[in-house]
């Protein structure tokens, strides 16, 4: 991991990282990343329950359409 400080370009940086997370898989028993990775996603879930916008809020923000959002029913 320590190859992803210093200078280096954003492509290089994400290829590294990449690098990085294949060989650590690789390495490690499907338990211990898989535990690894609900935590990451169970933060990420946690942070978006606590955005003050709805995604079609947010969208509208930004001047985008999303299809896969439904219209609230009347």
């Amino acid at each position: 991991m320590d190859k992803l400080t210093g200078s280096a370009d954003n492509r290089t940086s994400r290829l590294l990282f990449v690098e990085y997370w294949a060989h650590y898989v690789r390495t490690h028993s499907d338990k211990d990343w898989s535990c690894q990775q609900n935590v990451l996603i169970n933060s990420q879930l946690q942070s978006a329950k606590s955005y003050p916008f709805s995604a079609k809020q947010y969208l509208e923000m930004r001047g985008e359409k999303c299809s896969r959002i439904q219209p609230t029913p009347i």
